[in-house]
């Protein structure tokens, strides 16, 4: 599944930054990792790759409106079976399919969670001004990966 692609590549990544560079490093890994990841899969594949969240760190990845009744059913429910809630809906012209990304303890709480450390937080306001995503407990619903293709 292409969800799982996305979360397992950057997942991947962050570790290996967290484990070279720091949670600092990692930062910045994410800030232009994810981006490049979802682009690529989105290539690859002929469909459109993007992370959305209520409690955002981008501006750019808010939840749109028409998806709010989607993201709400996985903000309910993030784990269905010990697993990610995916929802999927036909919306207008497209296929619709979004998969929930469950609040990890780690790596996830380094920069995502209740105690993120001063040098850490710096670092994110200074690459995200608005930053609201962070306070996330283990199993919370961290945002949702969207993956949506057009249909016949």
């Amino acid at each position: 599944m292409i969800a799982d692609q996305q979360q397992q590549t950057l997942k991947a990544e962050l570790v290996s930054a967290l484990t070279q560079a720091g949670p600092i490093g990692a930062i910045g890994v994410c800030h232009s990792a994810a981006p490049a990841i979802e682009q690529s899969l989105s290539e690859e594949h002929g469909v459109e790759v993007s992370r959305i969240a209520r409690r955002n760190r981008n501006s750019s990845n808010a939840v749109p409106a028409e998806l709010a009744s989607l993201y709400n059913q996985l903000e309910s429910q993030p784990l269905m079976d010990g697993k990610p809630h995916v929802v999927s809906a036909r919306i207008g012209d497209r296929q619709v399919f979004m998969r929930a990304i469950p609040m990890q303890d780690q790596p996830c709480a380094v920069c995502h969670g209740t105690n993120v450390a001063p040098e850490v937080k710096a670092q994110i306001d200074l690459l995200y001004p608005d930053d609201k995503a962070v306070g996330f407990a283990a199993g919370d619903l961290r945002g949702a990966l969207l993956v949506s293709s057009q249909t016949q």
